[in-house]
């Protein structure tokens, strides 16, 4: 029973157009079931392209984990975003959720600056 809830909410959050919500559908389990589709579809991606392709498209994956890795729950912490732009080297993005906000922040860390 829990795979087909986790397709059901798969296919409502990426192939169906949005719609307003009847009802608040945050399943930690199945947005974190998703994350890892899309990563495991991401890397397969990428081995499918030139060497010097893979190179641009290497920072992806690691977005995607780190998204993954900082989503676990439904809340996201200032010391989460700290912690995940500490970790970060030059030429990461980070991207994170704000649900409180309905908004996204991302983050690009260079060697001398951070540019949100």
């Amino acid at each position: 029973m829990g795979d087909h809830k986790h397709l059901l909410f798969a296919i409502n959050h990426v192939f169906l157009p949005p719609q307003l919500p009847q009802a608040v559908d945050l399943n930690p389990q199945s947005e974190h079931t998703l994350c890892q589709h899309i990563l495991t579809a991401a890397y397969e991606f990428g081995d499918a392209l030139s060497h010097d392709e893979k190179y641009i498209w290497s920072r992806i994956p690691k977005l995607i984990e780190q998204f993954t890795d900082a989503h676990q729950g439904l809340k996201l912490s200032e010391e989460d975003i700290l912690h995940f732009t500490k970790a970060a080297q030059s030429g990461d993005v980070l991207a994170f959720l704000i649900r409180a906000q309905n908004a996204g922040l991302v983050i690009r860390k260079e060697i001398d600056s951070v540019i949100f």
